[in-house]
Order: structure tokens, then C-alpha cells, then sequence
């Protein structure tokens, strides 16, 4: 799947998808800021102290292990002006 991600909050919803495995890619060329944590504001996640998780243009996330908790969003957003391709999977 792929989605695109700007300045808006954006988010992968794995509790819809009960996954056991997740897997997300920044295939785009722009910083994707990410978070469990709902943010205040989209530009909360990529500033100051509430500030998500960096994913750099062309890094990747994986989560599959039984001990991860994937029932809650994942939020992503992007600097402001900015927007990236981001493309996920998962495994049930």
C-alpha cells in the first residue's frame, strides 16, 4: 500500500488490520516524522519536544515480534512545505 504524507496528519491504522507483522518504507525524498503517540498538532510531531521519529528518504521500519503492541495508529507527518511517498505492509 502507499500513501502520501505533507504537513497533515496522516496515519497507518494497524488495529483495523490486526497485524503481527508491519512493515514501512519512506520511498519518497522528504523526512517522515513518526509517532504511537497522538500528537497535539501535525507540526507538534516534527518539532520541539513532542517531536516524532525521523525516517530519512529511503529508510525502512519493521516491527514483527510477538511482544509488539501494533493496536494503536501510527501517526506520520512531514516539515511543513514538505510531503513524501510512504509505502507499508503487513502480515495477519
Amino acid at each position: 500500500m502507499k500513501i502520501t504524507v505533507s504537513n497533515t496528519l496522516n496515519k497507518i491504522d494497524p488495529q483495523r488490520l490486526d497485524p503481527s507483522q508491519l512493515i514501512v518504507r519512506n520511498t519518497g525524498s522528504s523526512t517522515v516524522f513518526f509517532s504511537w503517540e497522538e500528537p497535539a498538532s501535525a507540526a507538534a510531531l516534527h518539532t520541539g519536544a513532542a517531536q516524532g521519529v525521523p525516517l530519512k528518504a529511503d529508510e525502512m521500519l519493521c516491527f514483527a515480534d510477538r511482544e509488539i503492541d501494533l493496536n494503536a495508529p501510527l501517526h506520520l507527518v512531514c516539515a511543513s512545505g514538505e510531503s513524501t511517498t510512504v509505502n507499508f505492509t503487513y502480515r495477519t
